[in-house]
């Protein structure tokens, strides 16, 4: 990856500051003068320097799709779109065999799939699900609204907590981070 930057020296180290608002989205450089991965070439006050950052590449992992299995493709859409309130981003049947359909909760990152040829898990059998909110006591008000068989608020020190499970028994959590002084 090659990067033009202005040449910030100190100490033994060179800090190559992002030459573009395209660098700005990458990573900082922390560039060795002495290294043999390292080739540099100045020209008109400014430095070019070829960095090898295939490590942070390979390492940088995003979590943003869960497989959750259902029995009733859609049962489960509407549950998850209507009471829940799940955007629909995708519903594409490809064959006979495999349905795709992805939702995503509001403000996630992270989406769930569900549909027909997409786990072999059983349907249910999904735990551990979580999402973080503002205000639990608000999203759980507004689910009971809605129809969902919501737990009551549960406090613990590391936030709070209510519980629900979709037509299938796949099992939910929903907390609220406690204040950090």
């Amino acid at each position: 990856m090659a990067t033009s930057a202005k040449r910030l020296a100190y100490k033994k180290f060179l800090f190559l500051e992002p030459a573009s608002e395209v660098h700005k989205k990458s990573h900082v450089f922390i560039c060795y003068p002495d290294s043999p991965n390292l080739k540099r070439m100045a020209a008109h006050g400014t430095l070019t320097c070829y960095v090898d950052v295939s490590y942070n590449s390979r390492m940088e992992m995003r979590l943003e799709l869960v497989a959750v299995p259902v029995s009733d493709v859609d049962r489960a859409k509407a549950f998850y779109t209507e009471q829940i309130g799940f955007h629909a981003d995708h519903d594409h049947t490809v064959r006979d065999d495999l349905r795709f359909v992805q939702l995503t909760p509001p403000g996630s990152a992270c989406s769930i799939v569900i549909g027909v040829g997409i786990t072999d898990m059983p349907p249910g059998s999904q735990t551990g699900l979580q999402m973080v909110v503002v205000d639990v006591k608000a999203v759980r008000d507004e689910l009971v609204k809605r129809g969902v068989a919501v737990s009551e608020l549960e406090v613990m020190p590391w936030g709070s907590f209510v519980y629900f499970r979709d037509p299938d028994g796949n099992r939910w959590s929903l907390q609220q981070l406690p204040v950090r002084t």
